[in-house]
């Protein structure tokens, strides 16, 4: 189990990292659509190093930080911040 203060700092650590993905996406993307699944698959695989270098960060064992406690702590803060930020971004230029 992982305490409070510990999943804060991945949730702040996994927006940190959607931010600057947003960013980028929103500058970097020239494409006119993506469809919903590209955007969950593209989501999925560009927040997944922020699962594995938190993990180490914090020195977790796969029991306390697996999959599917990674989908509460982390993805949905990275994917969240990442769409909102992307939007902003890609709409301002």
């Amino acid at each position: 189990m992982i305490e409070k203060g510990l999943e804060r700092r991945i949730a702040y650590i996994h927006a940190a990292y959607g931010l600057v993905a947003g960013v980028l996406f929103g500058i970097y993307y020239s494409g006119d659509e993506i469809p919903f699944v590209g955007v969950l698959m593209w989501g999925i695989m560009i927040s997944y190093p922020a699962m594995l270098i938190t993990k180490n960060v914090f020195k977790l064992t796969a029991e306390d930080y697996n999959f599917k406690s990674w989908l509460g702590k982390g993805l949905i803060y990275f994917f969240t911040m990442w769409l909102v930020v992307w939007v902003f971004v890609y709409n301002l230029r």
